[in-house]
């Protein structure tokens, strides 16, 4: 096997070059794109974390008038059930206008989401149909 020409690097019988990250406007972009990607990993594990430590609290008991079963479990899986309820849409989405559109119109509806969420009073704001066990 030759060995790749300087600047080079050689990947499944093709020689590329080698580009720094930082100074290709393209793989900048990518990276930026990729962050979000990554903190909303991060955010969905923290939320999940937080969410559960925050039900042994009995000043969060007594403001959500002591949720039992599946209203409780509902909190702790809502963010699971959203990405469920999205799995049929997202593929015409990233297909129709492209990884990127998909990525940004999943960050402006998380967003919605966040603002609905603060400015909710209690559960029965953000939820209107359920009622409590």
């Amino acid at each position: 096997m030759d060995r790749p020409t300087k600047g080079t690097f050689r990947l499944a019988e093709r020689e590329f070059p080698e580009v720094t990250w930082y100074k290709d406007p393209g793989l900048r972009r990518n990276y930026i794109c990729l962050m979000f990607v990554v903190l909303t990993s991060a955010t969905n594990g923290f939320d999940g974390s937080m969410v559960n430590g925050l039900q042994s609290l009995e000043v969060w008991q007594d403001y959500f008038g002591h949720p039992r079963g599946s209203l409780l479990g509902l909190f702790a899986c809502i963010m699971s059930v959203g990405s469920l309820v999205a799995l049929p849409v997202v593929p015409y989405i990233a297909d129709m206008l492209g990884r990127r559109w998909g990525i940004i119109i999943g960050c402006l509806i998380m967003l919605l989401g966040v603002v609905l969420q603060s400015i909710s009073i209690n559960f029965r704001s953000q939820y209107p149909r359920l009622r409590p066990e």
